[in-house]
């Protein structure tokens, strides 16, 4: 949901995956952290979620894999 117009976005519309966040920064104000079991499932990288478009990236593999 956005702080300022109440507007609410899903920004892990990915079927059968769990994501938690992780970091918010005020010097990225439109970009988050987030936790994620996209790549595989049995394992959570970390993927930086722009707010503004919903763009998804792989920001730190899980070196588990």
């Amino acid at each position: 949901m956005s702080l300022v117009d109440n507007n609410v976005r899903d920004l892990t519309p990915f079927q059968g995956v769990r994501a938690s966040p992780l970091d918010l920064r005020r010097e990225y104000p439109n970009e988050m952290l987030a936790t994620m079991n996209l790549r595989k499932r049995r394992v959570f990288d970390v993927y930086r979620i722009n707010l503004t478009t919903g763009a998804v990236v792989l920001d730190t593999p899980n070196p588990a894999t």
